[in-house]
């Protein structure tokens, strides 16, 4: 590597003589322009570069450009290339070059040949190689300075760029803030650009020396001719297409070309596709990752594996906690099976559209007939104070449960699925069976809020906090006599068969020994009324009846009922009887029925 001609190479002790001070810091990484003195063609003018970065930049190719005021077209000014293309050029970090005109009648790194404008008004562009811009200076009343206000040229016709602590110099792509009105300094920095010449222009980035084991011709770089495949005719310096080497130096047809290695053999619970690349057998395409056999709870319909899922249910939800809702929400899930259901083949999706998805922690089950309660302390999800809603899908897509949607909860009240609907309740019960809401009765004078106490033959439930009967045989009052417990009810009722209390029957009564009740008594048949003329009196029934007049045959005919006279008898039978339970059971459940109708209508304004 050699250098170019050095001129005046001088590290002048005080760089930022007449800068202004500014705490902006540079933007690192760029190369930009720290000063002008633009003039006409024939008077001292000049144009400083600066490497305002902390690593050498490589400018090859880069040219600086003019524009006027208006910027209407743009003229270069100097370009920087090598003299072949294997040279580079490189500025140093915090270094300077300096592009000037010979009325300075200095050294400079480039001889600056244009004019630039009179010097009140103009731009000034550094572009790369590639053409994209790197600096952009305006002065006076150019139209399009950086930052869209122009640097103050001022009566010196010198602008430079303000420096800041250290090496580097402030850019914060404003004209008007990044430079100030200066002089020209008595000394300036050149020679600093230097070269380097990159050996191997076929190889990626700046080879300086050709790499290990490789031989150049001054430009290319290439490997000596080594036979990769010994067991393959003539010199192959790579394996040819579709091989692959082994560690002994043969070249076999590598079967997956994707796969890394070489796979001489199709690996097993893989199979080949078009242009030697392999996959992995997946027997659940709409599964997520490759599927060797169908998993655990999974059913498989042709390439498609479907989920079985467990009979979960979400049950319940707090969405507002009094105080901070951070690490307090908790969601409920119920396993009403009899087995232990494990949660990573689960999904929960949260709001109104479901949007939002969480995989519950790792590890995550859910015993027989249990809970598990979800905190946004556990997984970072947050329920809307406004509405929202919770459902569990499987992995696989399927929706499992869902709750309702609800809207604008109080604080610490829980939305939860009880008697199968679902409704807010005062009682938040994570991990447990779910409370109804907690009714509060205002009692003595103090202003204390308490339950209504239960009655002397009941008890609180713990799980509804309402009132039930005590249900202990030994605290039953004896029926009294003439009565015997209903093994059903558990209630004393009057023995049918005792008719020693039951009120006498009129005169001409007598007590049905079916229904226990009082019914006419029959009168001899002495009593009776005549049959009128053409009727007879039927035997069964004491009653009179038309005497149907039959054809004299040979043989005595037997007396007969017909089907419509027999129904008649069963259908009144059967009203009478139906009548008669009816009454008794209305006279055994009087107190039942009563205590109903007065909770009916206790629970008027419920229904309204």
């Amino acid at each position: 590597m050699h250098r170019l001609w050095v001129g005046v190479m001088v590290v002048v002790a005080a760089h930022v003589y007449g800068l202004g001070i500014s705490n902006v810091h540079a933007e690192a990484g760029n190369v930009v322009i720290s000063q002008i003195k633009p003039a006409n063609i024939s008077t001292a003018r000049l144009i400083e570069l600066y490497n305002n970065s902390t690593s050498p930049t490589e400018i090859t190719g880069w040219c600086v450009f003019y524009s006027s005021a208006s910027n209407l077209s743009l003229a270069q000014a100097t370009c920087f290339n090598g003299t072949s293309v294997a040279e580079h050029l490189f500025l140093p970090s915090y270094s300077s070059l300096l592009v000037a005109s010979a009325e300075l009648n200095i050294v400079s790194d480039s001889v600056l040949v244009i004019g630039l404008g009179t010097g009140t008004a103009g731009h000034i562009y550094l572009k790369d190689a590639s053409g994209q811009e790197r600096d952009r200076v305006g002065w006076g009343t150019a139209v399009n300075p950086e930052g869209g206000i122009p640097a103050t040229i001022g009566t010196t016709k010198v602008i430079e760029r303000k420096g800041v602590i250290g090496s580097a110099l402030q850019d914060t792509n404003q004209n008007s803030n990044d430079f100030f009105q200066s002089q020209l300094r008595p000394i300036y920095q050149t020679g600093a650009l230097y070269e380097e010449l990159d050996v191997c222009q076929n190889l990626n980035g700046i080879q300086t020396m050709p790499p290990d084991g490789f031989n150049t011709d001054g430009t290319n770089c290439t490997l000596p001719a080594v036979d990769d495949c010994s067991n393959i005719d003539g010199v192959q310096v790579l394996p040819p297409a579709g091989y692959g080497a082994d560690e002994t130096g043969k070249c076999f047809v590598d079967q997956c070309l994707n796969m890394n290695g070489l796979q001489i053999d199709i690996p097993a619970d893989y199979r080949q596709l078009e242009g030697q690349d392999c996959e992995q057998i997946d027997l659940c395409d709409n599964i997520d990752g490759a599927q060797l056999v169908v998993p655990e709870n999974f059913g498989m319909d042709a390439s498609q594996c479907f989920f079985i899922s467990a009979p979960l249910k979400v049950t319940e939800l707090l969405a507002n906690k009094d105080g901070t809702d951070a690490n307090n929400e908790f969601i409920e899930i119920y396993n009403s099976s009899d087995q232990m259901v494990e949660l990573d083949n689960y999904l929960l999706q949260l709001g109104t559209a479901f949007d939002k998805s969480y995989h519950f922690p790792s590890g995550a089950v859910i015993g027989p007939h249990g809970y598990y309660v979800l905190s946004n302390a556990d997984v970072p999800y947050s329920l809307l104070n406004t509405s929202s809603q919770v459902r569990l899908v499987t992995i696989d897509g399927q929706e499992v449960a869902r709750s309702d949607p609800y809207v604008d909860p109080k604080e610490d009240e829980a939305w939860a699925l009880i008697d199968g609907q679902w409704q807010y309740t005062n009682q938040p019960t994570p991990g447990l069976p779910n409370l109804a809401w907690l009714e509060e009765t205002t009692v003595g004078t103090d202003d204390t809020t308490a339950l209504k106490p239960c009655a002397d033959n009941q008890y609180r439930s713990p799980e509804t906090n309402r009132c039930r009967l005590i249900a202990v045989a030994t605290v039953l009052a004896p029926c009294k006599d003439g009565q015997y417990r209903s093994e059903q009810t558990n209630r004393c009722r009057s023995i049918a068969s005792d008719i020693i209390s039951l009120v006498p029957c009129a005169e001409g009564q007598e007590r049905n020994p079916l229904t226990n009740r009082c019914r006419q008594m029959l009168t001899a048949s002495t009593d009776l009324v005549p049959c009128k003329e053409g009727q007879e009196r039927s035997p069964e029934t004491n009653r009179c009846r038309n005497i149907v007049s039959m054809p004299d045959v040979g043989y005595p005919v037997l007396g007969a009922q017909t089907f419509a006279q027999q129904g008649s008898g069963m259908t009144w039978l059967f009203v009478g009887a139906g009548s008669l339970a009816a009454g008794y059971g209305v006279w055994e459940w009087r107190v039942e029925l009563v205590g109903g109708a007065k909770r009916i209508w206790s629970y008027r304004k419920f229904l309204k």
